[in-house]
């Protein structure tokens, strides 16, 4: 569970915001990880009931999307303004269904959401796109390993020597931001049977799954679909054919990881599938689609 702030803290806080779950200009990552209202004066036992303290959090979040808009739009412009030595190429692509990106995060609802520390909006971790490319290569099986760590680096340090290029990879996956700000949405998940899930060990023997359980529904955040996300990867300073043939090679995959394996958490049961918009592709920073 997340650390919360000290209770002179959240005393102080609560005079500042009053009864909003999330006031104007608030950072809306830091409230929710660390400053929203889901635990008792003490720390000691979250607020009964969850779900309507996230529903006015999410409220209170698209209400404010305008607000983000010239965050989003600086950061856009940080990573068109690449080095001219380099080769970047924009995406654009839009969820299909919903997305929950950080679910597992250390929060203390125990379902988080990773928020960008500076806008405050949801986003895509390049770690995250490059993993997913990597997953998808490996699921085609269709291409050789060699290009797998000649364009996407090497997964153990000890694949190739420091010195050798592969080591890093041909193309470098840049964090994807949305367009615009995104619509939050609460969903919910309803676990029938949390007495033999959550026994332990010892104790489960004595359990059983059972349909007379009451059921536990558990709220938590997402990205609404239809959200349209700009990814940006780079080439390096290569021949033209070579980086042009790594480029290739990553959009085909990552681009087919996300129509068919989906980004984030809850993928087998159909959350964050995300469908190709237009192509954008630019031969430089001074052409950079968006």
């Amino acid at each position: 569970m997340a650390d919360l702030p000290p209770v002179n803290q959240r005393s102080a806080l609560t005079r500042q915001f009053g009864s909003a779950a999330l006031p104007d200009g608030a950072h809306a990552g830091l409230v929710f990880e660390r400053y929203g209202r889901f635990w008792n004066a003490s720390g000691t036992e979250p607020l009964k009931p969850i779900g309507s303290t996230l529903d006015r959090f999410v409220q209170e979040y698209n209400r404010q999307a305008g607000d983000r808009q010239k965050l989003l739009a600086l950061i856009h412009a940080r990573q068109r303004a690449v080095p001219a030595t380099c080769h970047v190429e924009a995406r654009e692509v839009e969820t299909s269904t919903r997305l929950a990106i950080g679910l597992g995060a250390d929060h203390p609802l125990e379902n988080g959401l990773t928020f960008d520390r500076v806008a405050g909006v949801p986003y895509l971790p390049a770690t995250s796109l490059k993993g997913l490319c990597r997953a998808a290569s490996q699921v085609l099986a269709e291409e050789r390993t060699d290009e797998r760590l000649c364009y996407l680096g090497s997964e153990d340090s000890w694949d190739v020597h420091p010195d050798d290029p592969r080591q890093r990879g041909a193309v470098c996956f840049l964090d994807a931001y949305p367009v615009e700000p995104p619509r939050l949405e609460v969903d919910v998940l309803t676990p029938h049977y949390s007495r033999y899930y959550n026994a332990t060990a010892r104790n489960r023997k004595n359990e059983r799954p059972v349909d007379w359980d009451s059921p536990n529904p558990v709220k938590f955040l997402t990205v609404a679909a239809k959200t349209p996300f700009l990814i940006r990867l780079l080439g390096d300073g290569r021949t033209v054919s070579e980086r042009e043939r790594a480029l290739e090679w990553t959009w085909e995959h990552l681009l087919t990881g996300l129509e068919l394996l989906g980004l984030g958490a809850k993928t087998a049961v159909g959350y964050g599938l995300m469908a190709v918009k237009e192509p954008r592709r630019s031969a430089g920073p001074s052409q950079a689609a968006r």
